[in-house]
């Protein structure tokens, strides 16, 4: 594990932490970019986009990493990553750069209120 890697599971520690203390349940969730479901094909059609320094990092990597750290904390954790990479990027994501369109906007948002509702961290309203 990298040191950057490390220094984000202090960050979510800290997070946890402070929300506990205020009486909070924290959910951890992460919303992949385009460059996360498909990164050499969105480097090739977008030659002028510039990557990140961080860019060359295995993001899928880093996902199992995050992913173990949480279930070993007890964390609520939502990985997006899954739902995102088994559904079409053309409709999902903007054409011009690594985020999403309103319809994965719509994707991401029905995900996160399925997992509130099935962790009992919101109540269904009738």
């Amino acid at each position: 594990i990298n040191n950057s890697i490390l220094l984000n599971f202090k960050l979510f520690e800290s997070a946890y932490l402070m929300g506990k203390e205020h009486g909070y349940k924290t959910v951890f969730i992460n919303f992949p970019d385009r460059l996360q479901i498909d990164e050499l094909n969105f480097l090739v059609r977008n030659k002028n986009y510039i990557m990140p320094k961080e860019g060359n990092l295995n993001k899928l990597i880093i996902n199992k990493y995050q992913k173990k750290y949480f279930s070993d904390k007890g964390y609520y954790y939502l990985d997006l990553l899954p739902d995102f990479s088994n559904v079409s990027e053309d409709i999902y994501y903007d054409s011009v750069d690594p985020h999403w369109s309103s319809k994965g906007n719509d994707l991401a948002a029905r995900h996160v209120a399925d997992y509130l509702k099935q962790n009992n961290l919101i109540q269904n309203k009738a």
